[in-house]
Formats: C-alpha cells, structure tokens, sequence
C-alpha cells in the first residue's frame, strides 16, 4: 500500500478552502435580503444593543474598552473577534435614546500592503457573490465601494496611510438609523 502524500496535501487544501467558503457563505448569505433589517454575521441590526452585544459575544467577539472620547463611547461598543477567518476589530453603533443597533463595521488591520489587497478582493468577492445587492456604487478615487441592499447598505473600503493600513466593512441598517 503506497499513500500519496502529494494527494494527501491537495485533499488537506480542497478542505480548508471549502471550509473557508462555507464560513463565508454562512456569514454573508444573510448580509442583504428580504429581511426588515440589514444583518451583521446573522444578528439583526436591530433591537436593544445589550441583546445585541449578548448575541455577538455567542459568537466568539469579546467586548474591550471603548477608546474614543466619552461621547462617542455612550454610542459604539468595541469588539474584537474574528471574521473569515480574519482577527477583526468590530464596532457597534446604536441611537443614543433607544439604545437600537443601526451599524456594525469590522476592521482588519495590515503591516504589509499585499495582504490589504487581497483581503479587500476576497471581502468583495465574498459580498458579491452571497448579499443580495440591489445596486453597487464604485469610488475607485477613494477605494470603496458601495451596496445597497434594500433593506441597508454595505460599505468596503480599502484605506492605507503613513501608520496605517486597514480593509473594513461597515454595515448600516435604514430602518434604525438616526441620519
């Protein structure tokens, strides 16, 4: 009996790539719909933020220390957590008398360029092909590129500075929004 090592390794890669692929369809499938309310990773954004940062942490997001002036904290709470696969930085806005979700964003943050690059064309490709997008709107000048999916909008952007680099997803919710 001779094994194949070589077919071992291509069988190990077809797993870890259809896994990788399940994992973002299961996270995006639900992203654009039919729904009332745009979803974040499953999660209506929609309902009191406590309920919300209840079910987020089910998900593995574990909540740290709001790092932004004192106003804007009595209106995002901070995670960080994991995101197809990425360790993501995710925030989450709600209306400052209701306490109602309106907006999630993840961030992946980057030293090396070529992996912004790639992150930003498989987020695309990802939210492309799964969200149910109505229209798409393209700022190639900015890097960004907008989905309206009827029931919210979906923003990716690109962004690369002097210390930074960053792809991130923003999703906002029309129904609750307070603009």
């Amino acid at each position: 009996l001779m094994i194949n090592f070589k077919s071992c390794a291509r069988h190990e890669f077809r797993v870890k790539v259809m896994r990788t692929f399940l994992l973002m369809l299961f996270m995006l499938v639900s992203l654009c719909g039919q729904a009332q309310h745009l979803k974040f990773m499953g999660i209506p954004l929609d309902g009191n933020i406590e309920k919300f940062d209840s079910l987020i942490q089910e998900k593995g997001f574990v909540r740290k220390q709001n790092y932004h002036t004192a106003e804007v904290s009595k209106t995002s709470y901070y995670y960080k957590g994991a995101f197809m696969e990425d360790s993501v930085e995710a925030s989450i806005a709600f209306t400052p008398k209701k306490h109602l979700v309106y907006s999630a964003r993840i961030a992946v943050y980057f030293d090396d360029a070529r992996f912004l690059q790639q992150t930003f064309l498989r987020y695309q490709k990802a939210i492309e092909a799964f969200a149910q997008v109505e229209d798409v709107d393209v700022d190639l000048v900015k890097d960004m590129i907008f989905y309206d999916c009827g029931a919210g909008n979906i923003v990716l952007g690109c962004f690369e500075g002097k210390n930074y680099r960053f792809v991130s997803i923003d999703f906002f919710d029309k129904k609750n929004s307070p603009r």
